[in-house]
């Protein structure tokens, strides 16, 4: 069994797992990681921009959905869309198009960063299962962004340029002594208080 060394304190680990935590876990990729969680908030705001400046967006998201759930090949899926999103279209249209901007705005200045991740992660499986038939491209779109979105999920890079880190090394110490889990969840980061 080979060993790789992790980190610049010269810690080993045993082949694939040293390098799972190298790539997660080394300060060098902390630019890397800002910048494709900079590369998909920009993508959702630019998606969420689309639909609001979209007049027949909200009136058509009834006809959307109903060509989705003709089409999807997921039953439970289909009878979710059928059964609860297009009764009430606009809601949903909304809450899509309002959730689509909140979740970009979230993951650009790294507020709430590990909610906005899941948030995306909703959104793209929730567009896979319902448009992922249609082609190679939107199953593939949606695939990748998944992808992006868990590694950067589990990540520590992802919360070096954020305004989560700036709380947790700032204001928040407070309510970290008296919520430490509370307040890992919601940052991503341990607060040292």
């Amino acid at each position: 069994m080979t060993e790789n060394a992790v980190g610049t304190v010269g810690a080993r680990a045993p082949g694939a797992l040293g390098r799972i935590k190298w790539a997660f876990a080394e300060r060098r990729n902390e630019v890397m990681m800002t910048g494709l969680r900079w590369a998909i908030a920009l993508e959702w705001m630019n998606s969420a921009w689309g639909k609001m400046n979209n007049p027949r967006f909200v009136s058509g998201f009834a006809a959307t959905n109903a060509n989705f759930a003709k089409n999807t090949q997921f039953g439970w899926y289909k009878d979710f869309l059928t059964g609860t999103v297009i009764p009430n279209s606009s809601t949903w249209a909304y809450l899509t198009m309002y959730g689509e901007m909140l979740v970009g705005v979230s993951l650009l200045l790294g507020l709430l960063t590990n909610v906005g991740l899941v948030g995306s992660l909703f959104f793209n499986m929730n567009f896979y299962l319902a448009a992922g038939y249609s082609g190679g491209s939107t199953a593939g779109v949606n695939l990748m962004m998944l992808s992006m979105g868990g590694a950067l999920l589990f990540s520590r890079g992802a919360t070096w340029f954020t305004l989560d880190r700036w709380l947790a090394e700032h204001p928040m110490r407070g309510l970290a002594s008296k919520h430490p889990r509370l307040t890992r969840v919601f940052i991503g980061r341990k607060v040292v208080v």
